[in-house]
């Protein structure tokens, strides 16, 4: 892509006179014209996407448009848009570029709608999804899940083992808030293929490893478009009466905040401590420039008018120390 890489042992870079770039003609099989260690190993970006890498040289040739890789490559992109159009007119107007991609190779458009990508990177210009055929509500939301997870509790000694359900209510999906349209749009589109990465993923399962536990159970359900997430106390209290234990996510994610920033301010009381004792040692001459910094941030002029009493203090008893009756020989 930038003219340097390394394959098949060599140093493809321009300072060796050996840069390479992706073919501008993305032809399928390939080319004679191309260096025999590149010739056969083409590089797929997508499935049915082949392209191969050309080496390059030098030539004492004046540069000529007509013959340059910008006028080959150009004509790629303008042909790709001359056949975005009848791409368009073949789906009634019901594409939309961010959801498609065009395969340089077969020179063939395809498009697959994915919401969760939309949600994060919306392009739309006049407010509208051309893919839904409708308005893209100004109003923001996130889409909200739960999750109720049943497994074994070993008991201990005389304890039996316990099959334990916890419900974690009001799990959010994206990490950022989006249109409410498109969060619908989420749930009507693309909540089965969430269900199955989730539940399928290497780091699920992971996290949940109870592959021994015939009781384990897992279930993602009553996905939700909400502004904000709302909690039924009548839906909880009958769950807790049925002893299933109730979490909800935003607790935990405050509790979590709350922890972190206690250990924030802890590790903040150490260093002003630590600097505390470095002054008391040796003053505020012996400062550096960072300590200095670091004083006038984290110390209040309370803190300061304490610090000099205690270093008047300890003026005093130092000079108390040293002083001492003159001796006449």
């Amino acid at each position: 892509m930038n003219g340097t890489t390394s394959f098949a042992g060599v140093d493809w870079t321009p300072e060796n006179g050996n840069p390479e770039i992706t073919c501008p003609y993305c032809r399928p099989e390939p080319c004679e014209l191309n260096h025999e260690l590149l010739r056969d190993h083409p590089m797929s970006s997508r499935a049915t996407e082949k392209l191969y890498m050309c080496a390059c040289r030098s030539t004492n040739e004046p540069y000529s448009y007509e013959r340059s890789i910008e006028k080959a490559s150009r004509e790629v992109w303008d042909e790709s848009e001359r056949l975005f159009a009848n791409f368009f007119d073949l789906h009634h107007g019901r594409v939309c570029k961010n959801c498609c991609w065009y395969c340089r190779t077969t020179k063939e458009w395809y498009i697959q709608y994915d919401p969760v990508g939309c949600a994060r990177t919306c392009y739309s210009q006049d407010g509208r999804c051309p893919i839904l055929q409708t308005e893209i509500l100004p109003q923001k939301g996130n889409v909200y899940y739960d999750r109720i997870v049943t497994r074994t509790e070993k008991g201990e000694g005389l304890f039996p083992d316990k099959v334990i359900t916890t419900a974690t209510k009001g799990i959010k999906l994206l990490d950022h808030p989006a249109s409410l349209t498109i969060c619908e749009a989420i749930i009507k589109y693309a909540k089965w293929r969430i269900i199955k990465e989730k539940t399928e993923s290497f780091n699920f399962k992971q996290r949940w490893d109870f592959r021994n536990d015939q009781n384990f159970s897992i279930q993602l359900l009553n996905f939700r478009a909400e502004s904000r997430d709302v909690r039924d106390l009548r839906q909880d209290l009958a769950d807790i009466q049925e002893g299933i234990e109730v979490i909800h996510a935003s607790d935990q994610q405050k509790a979590a905040k709350a922890k972190k920033h206690e250990r924030r301010n802890k590790a903040l009381d150490d260093k002003k401590c630590r600097l505390e004792k470095r002054i008391l040692e040796i003053g505020f001459d012996g400062l550096d420039d960072l300590e200095m910094h670091h004083y006038k941030k984290w110390f209040t002029n309370e803190d300061e008018e304490k610090i000099l009493q205690r270093l008047e203090v300890k003026k005093e008893l130092l000079k108390d120390a040293t002083a001492g009756e003159q001796m006449t020989f």
